[in-house]
């Protein structure tokens, strides 16, 4: 049902998926259109998908605004959720708290048409996952790092804060030249991670104890920091 023109406000009717309650994967990305108004908010159809309670993956479109009603709860055995078409300008603390606790891997990629606002406890409803991927969403880096909070001294297969900055969003509190500090790492470095990539950040520099200065660096399999402009001194 992907890349086609169903539109999330008008097309769900109620009974839809009532013949295929034991869909396991559901793929309705690409469908909706750039809105004119990124102030506006979406009440996904949440009376639509709560019958749904066995699917395991869901791909879905990602508007300005998002609202998540209760009928979101119901699909206890989600394990992967990924947005596509995704034109996000603000993530709540309360966006994601009807999804499942047992979500594994979140994916929101390519937000780029607006600096997306983020409340710094917007992944609490999540706290099995173990895969994050934010790769090309406008939030800043800064921001980004800031979020792992709920996962210090956690284990995660890969963190993918690709060009999460850009210098389309550059401003004086959140500038596209960046210098790693220990408070943007104070979360990351307590987390065991196989793949981490930080590429096309704007990073020129880090601070002393900051950047390589990992609580289990033994976990590192892959480590990306390409289209910086950071010089790595080796000693």
């Amino acid at each position: 049902m992907s890349h086609n023109v169903l539109d999330l406000s008008n097309v769900y009717s109620a009974e839809i998926f009532l013949p295929t309650q034991n869909l396991t994967k559901l793929d309705i990305r690409s469908n909706m259109h750039q809105p004119i108004h990124f102030d506006k908010y979406l009440i996904y159809p949440d009376h639509v998908f709560g019958v749904l309670s066995e699917l395991s993956f869901l791909g879905i479109d990602m508007m300005p605004v998002p609202q998540f009603g209760r009928g979101f709860s119901q699909i206890t055995n989600l394990r992967v959720l990924h947005f596509q078409s995704c034109y996000l300008a603000s993530l709540s603390n309360t966006t994601f708290q009807m999804f499942s606790y047992f979500v594994q891997k979140l994916s929101l990629t390519n937000c780029r048409l607006k600096a997306v606002r983020t409340d710094v406890d917007v992944l609490l409803p999540f706290p099995n996952l173990r895969v994050l991927d934010f790769h090309g969403t406008f939030m800043h880096l800064r921001r980004a790092l800031h979020l792992l909070h709920p996962y210090m001294y956690s284990n995660f297969t890969t963190i993918n804060f690709g060009h999460v900055s850009d210098d389309s969003i550059d401003s004086s509190e959140l500038p596209f030249v960046t210098t790693i500090t220990p408070d943007m790492m104070k979360y990351l470095k307590t987390i065991c991670v196989e793949n981490l990539n930080l590429s096309n950040n704007g990073i020129v520099d880090y601070e002393f104890e900051s950047l390589f200065t990992f609580d289990r660096p033994e976990c590192l399999q892959t480590l990306s920091f390409k289209g910086n402009r950071l010089l790595l001194l080796l000693q």
